[in-house]
């Protein structure tokens, strides 16, 4: 009787197995397509709080998750923080090298402009006008949709884990990718010359392997292909419209 019972039931898990997989096949398999007209959700780090807050709205003081791509970003208001009507940058770079184009460009590369010297604060002090920042585009496991998190100068100096990180995971990962690293996400508070902010810690937590692991790196795969069209197309309008009072804020020296 248990026989009969045990093989029924696997007759049934398999013929479900066999529908959703038809289901799949009808619309296009388990490919998942990244939007490219509308940015992709966001998680901001909150400076005072010293959590991240996620595209869900929860409040979080670490989280785990694949990084699929990286990349440099810019950005320079003309008036000081507080002041101006508009949030987004006047000028702005998603490469870091060179500015986007617009009207207010301030220079024809981002290493000779003035505005990303030290010591070109606006407010006077030791830090840049323009802010050096680091956009990650994430995913967590469980979620079929990545999203970004903007590194805000605080957590781009030397002495900080972010750039040691991402200089040196892809040695750690399976053919130096960094998608096959699963890393843990995590503030902590610094104190700088006019206020304390959250820093950005990130530490590898394991990295896949490629037999126990190879539909998870499949589907990272994927996703990073899918981000790598989405950013072709939406990296400089999502870099320029940056709100400059969403989450962190600080220019602080590095």
């Amino acid at each position: 009787m248990a026989t009969k019972t045990k093989a029924l039931r696997k007759k049934v898990e398999d013929t479900a197995l066999t529908q959703q997989t038809e289901v799949a096949d009808m619309f296009g398999g388990d490919n998942f397509q990244i939007p490219t007209d509308a940015p992709l959700p966001r998680a901001q780090i909150l400076r005072e709080s010293g959590q991240f807050e996620m595209p869900d709205g929860a409040l979080v003081k670490d989280f785990e998750g694949h990084l699929l791509f990286w990349h440099e970003a810019n950005t320079f208001w003309s008036h000081p923080f507080g002041e101006g009507d508009s949030p987004f940058p006047d000028c702005a770079s998603s490469n870091g090298a060179y500015p986007d184009g617009g009207e207010d460009r301030q220079a024809d590369a981002c290493a000779s402009c003035r505005h990303n010297q030290y010591g070109s604060a606006l407010d006077g002090g030791r830090g840049k006008a323009c802010q050096n920042t680091i956009f990650l585009y994430l995913i967590q496991d469980g979620q079929r949709l990545p999203f970004v998190l903007k590194c805000p100068p605080s957590s781009l100096g030397k002495r900080e884990s972010l750039i040691p990180w991402l200089t040196n995971t892809v040695n750690e990962g399976y053919a130096g990718k960094y998608q096959t690293c699963r890393a843990r996400f995590s503030l902590y508070k610094k104190d700088f010359d006019k206020y304390t902010a959250s820093v950005l810690r990130v530490a590898t937590t394991r990295v896949l392997h490629p037999a126990k692991d190879a539909e998870e790196l499949r589907r990272l795969g994927r996703l990073f292909s899918d981000v790598q069209q989405y950013y072709r197309k939406r990296g400089s309008t999502d870099v320029a419209q940056t709100d400059r009072y969403a989450g962190e804020t600080d220019d602080c020296p590095i």
